[in-house]
């Protein structure tokens, strides 16, 4: 059985984490969809929980988890950051086997966690978003946000 890992703030989720998501989704018989938070999070863990879990409620091999983000420590370069990360995925998800990313962690992370990584789009070119752009500009993103998501930017919008 081959259980896989896609991990993330999906600050908010959108087109691009959906389709990480899918492809990952299609390569795994249990996949699971671990959303990190912490408390000076901009967008609520709350409705990030609440929309993918009912994005990927059609899926039934897909389990969506929330996980406090007390393992990253953002002085430390990408390298060092990801054997800490590489600890936690380890003893909170023993039963992974591969992980699915578009960042440039996956590589380091990869190696120190010793864990297969299959990238997915990482320059973005099937979904040229990123969370950080929609969250400075919804309106010109507006395409690429849920419909369930998008009520939360509205006002911006």
């Amino acid at each position: 059985m081959i259980t896989g890992l896609v991990f993330g703030k999906f600050m908010p989720v959108h087109a691009g984490h959906l389709a990480l998501i899918d492809f990952a989704r299609q390569q795994c018989d249990h996949l699971i969809v671990s959303m990190s938070y912490t408390p000076a999070d901009p967008i609520p863990s709350a409705n990030r929980l609440a929309w993918l879990t009912e994005l990927l409620a059609p899926y039934p091999t897909v389990e969506v988890v929330m996980e406090a983000d007390d393992f990253h420590d953002p002085t430390l370069p990408l390298w060092e950051a990801t054997k800490d990360w590489a600890v936690f995925i380890r003893k909170r998800f023993p039963a992974v086997s591969v992980f699915f990313a578009s960042e440039s962690y996956g590589i380091p992370l990869a190696h120190h966690s010793g864990l297969r990584y299959v990238p997915f789009d990482p320059d973005r070119q099937a979904v040229p978003v990123s969370a950080t752009l929609i969250r400075e500009n919804p309106a010109h993103y507006w395409s690429y946000i849920p419909t369930i998501v998008q009520p939360y930017f509205a006002e911006k919008r």
